[in-house]
């Protein structure tokens, strides 16, 4: 699935739209389904830089993301918080995520600041810590 969406398509598919979240789908496939009837083709998705439709699935499970369905329109929304890391000295320097290893083993390059999605109504603090505990 793709990871970043057209503001302009985002705003007008959010003024009449119907949201989906944790428990709006009981497996990958009836999302898979809703996705199609949407107008969402999923054929290369876990192939190349594309993710799982289960991975989509338990990402929305989760809390991490919601759905928004308008008509031929679904925009996935994520909030996220970024973690800027640097030396005491403010030198300039700064700790940067190079790389990712995704669950199917294939390496995503990153060069950015550590980034972390926000669980549903999850202070940011907390995703903070949780993000840069997870990169230790």
């Amino acid at each position: 699935f793709a990871t970043t969406a057209d503001s302009l398509t985002f705003e007008a598919a959010s003024l009449c739209a119907s949201s989906a979240g944790p428990g709006t789908f009981e497996s990958p496939d009836a999302l898979e389904d809703a996705l199609r009837r949407h107008g969402v083709d999923t054929s290369r998705w876990d192939s190349g830089a594309y993710k799982s439709c289960r991975r989509l699935w338990e990402e929305v499970e989760a809390g991490e993301s919601l759905l928004r369905f308008a008509g031929s329109t679904v925009v996935r929304v994520v909030n996220v918080v970024k973690v800027v890391i640097r030396r005491p000295l403010d030198d300039g320097m700064r700790l940067y995520e190079a790389a990712q290893r995704l669950p199917n083993g294939r390496v995503r390059t990153r060069g950015l600041p550590l980034s972390e999605k926000l669980h549903y109504q999850e202070p940011l603090l907390s995703a903070a810590h949780r993000g840069v505990a997870e990169e230790l």
